[in-house]
């Protein structure tokens, strides 16, 4: 049987104008554990919200955040909030 877990995705919100600034946002959603491919402590996603000044609100560079691979075949990248040991632990690794 599947694990289901929940974490908070970080993301970039769809806008079109001005094309030089960028602006993320907080959203919870359910991971299913089996189709982690790989964790990675994502630090030039962390670079990239920097350089745009488009941390959500309540957070800054000092949060730490993950990217998750899912998917065999096809991969799917998502970044979520939370170092990558206590992802893993939620995700029922070590």
């Amino acid at each position: 049987m599947s694990k289901f877990t929940f974490l908070t995705e970080i993301k970039e919100k769809d806008q079109r104008w001005p094309s030089n600034t960028r602006k993320y946002e907080l959203a919870q959603i359910l991971i299913n554990s089996n189709l982690v491919a790989t964790l990675r402590d994502a630090e030039n996603f962390k670079k990239e919200i920097k350089t745009f000044k488009g941390w959500p609100k309540g957070l800054d560079e000092r949060v730490f955040i993950t990217e998750i691979c899912l998917g065999s075949e096809k991969i799917h990248k998502i970044y979520v909030i939370g170092d990558i040991e206590n992802i893993a632990k939620k995700l029922g690794g070590h």
